[in-house]
Formats: structure tokens, sequence, C-alpha cells
């Protein structure tokens, strides 16, 4: 699958997107106050999503992907975004939390320009997330470590502010900036090139070194059609920095996302 989810993710500012699951309707319930009637949330639905082909990719593909966000209060949570977790501080203006996720790894044929490069293992991944509310703004973090598969993918971390507007009592507009720093590990992994994969991919031998890999700019949208049904849009750029940017594989470093989904909450 390409690494869909953690592609998306980026491009939306994570989230994480961030990100996530039902990005829209999800960051549009974390912009507002809950006191809810119902502790348990559900929506289920599809995105269909146009983003790069990998990482770095100037060429872009088309997917469809499940979107749900399953929330118990502020406590339980599963979504493609952050996995399965719970969130163990909850405060007025603050969460604090941790997770289960899954990425997908990157594999060899999602693109001609990584012939040679070999595949890049998915895993599960383990995150501490965080959020603070300021205001109308959300900043949010997230620590993400995968931990299985052969590959070492490191450790990242993803900031973003977000500041959920209600435009009108159906339409929230979600705009967001956000960045992500990745270790050595994930550098080399993600956008190094080793001695043997410069011998069967034609590419140049290259060692990056951590750092601030992206900075990303993006827009969500809900529109409530009625109590039940709602319409989720994306669009996002993102620009590969650093050591990121210099790898030999990065064909574009500029990075555009978006997405249109339909989710039904029950």
């Amino acid at each position: 699958m390409a690494n869909k989810i953690e592609k998306f993710c980026i491009g939306c500012g994570v989230v994480l997107l961030v990100g996530s699951a039902g990005v829209a309707q999800a960051q549009e319930k974390t912009g507002q106050a809950s006191g809810g009637k119902d502790p348990l949330h559900v929506s289920v639905g599809a995105l269909g999503l146009y983003t790069p082909e990998y990482e770095g990719s100037d060429e872009y593909e088309f997917s469809v992907l499940p979107n749900f966000d399953i929330r118990y209060e502020d406590r339980v949570f599963f979504n493609m975004r952050d996995g399965l977790g719970a969130n163990a501080l909850v405060g007025e203006n603050y969460k604090l939390g941790a997770s289960l996720g899954y990425n997908f790894g990157r594999d060899e044929d999602d693109s001609d320009d990584l012939a040679g490069m070999g595949d890049i293992d998915g895993g599960v991944t383990a995150n501490l997330l965080g959020e603070y509310r300021l205001g109308r703004v959300v900043l949010s973090s997230k620590l993400s470590h995968q931990f299985t598969g052969d590959d070492d993918m490191g450790v990242t971390a993803g900031f973003k502010a977000a500041a959920p507007l209600r435009a009108t009592e159906q339409l929230t507009v979600i705009p967001s900036i956000g960045t992500t720093y990745a270790s050595d590990d994930y550098m080399q992994t993600q956008f190094g090139v080793s001695s043997s994969q410069s011998a069967s991919s034609g590419y140049s031998q290259y060692d990056p070194e951590g750092g601030f890999k992206d900075m990303t700019v993006g827009v969500a949208v809900n529109y409530a059609l009625n109590e039940n049904w709602s319409v989720n849009g994306n669009a996002s750029y993102s620009r590969l920095l650093g050591d990121a940017a210099d790898s030999p594989i990065v064909q574009d470093e500029n990075q555009f996302f978006t997405g249109l989904g339909l989710s039904y909450k029950f």
C-alpha cells in the first residue's frame, strides 16, 4: 500500500494526521468543547486520496482507504492516524496518551524511481501523543517508533498547530501548520542510499543525518449534511527540508496531498 496512511498524515500536517482517519471530522471534534450526551463516538466511511507515490516522488496516485474514528469520551480511541490507544492524562486544556499503530513501509515496486532500492519493511509503531488547547489553537505532538520489521526506522516527532473555525452551522474549516523531526536511523532508511543500493540502483551513495525533514501547511474541512452524514476534505502542501530534500531518490521536494471522503456518525 506504499505507506498511504503515513504519507497522508504527513500531507495533512498531522496531524496524524497527525491526520487522521477521518481527518477533518476527528480534528473538528478535538477543536470543539466536548460535553456530548453520548460518551461513545463512532463514525465510519471511505476516503479517496491523491498522494505522491512515495515520500519525495514527483508522480502521484489515487487510492481509497477506510475512514473511521471510534472514541469513548476522551479516554480510549481507535483511528487510522494514531491507531489503538488511550489518554492517561486528560485535563480541561490538555491530553497525554499512548497508542499502537502500523506503518505500511515502502515497496520498490511503488515507483520506477525506486528500482534497485529494495523494500522498507512495515511494522507496528509505539506512539506517545500530546495535545494542548490554547484558545482556538490546538497544539499537538506525536513521537513514533516502529519496533517490528527488519529495517531500523528510528524515531519521528511530529508537531502541529491547528485552529478549527466554525464558518457556518454546517461547515467547519481547520487550517494547520506542522513539521516533523526524524532521527538518523529514520533518515538513513527512508532517504539514504547504501553502497549496495547504490550499486543496484545507480544512485550515488548518500548518508543523511537526522533533523527536521519537512514543513507542512494545509486545510481540512468538514461539512455536515445532516445529523449523521458528513463530507470531509483535505488539501495540503509539504516541503521536504535539509538532508531529506537533498536525497538522490527525491525527485521533487514539493509534495501535494488531497483527500475527499464521506462518513456516517452513529
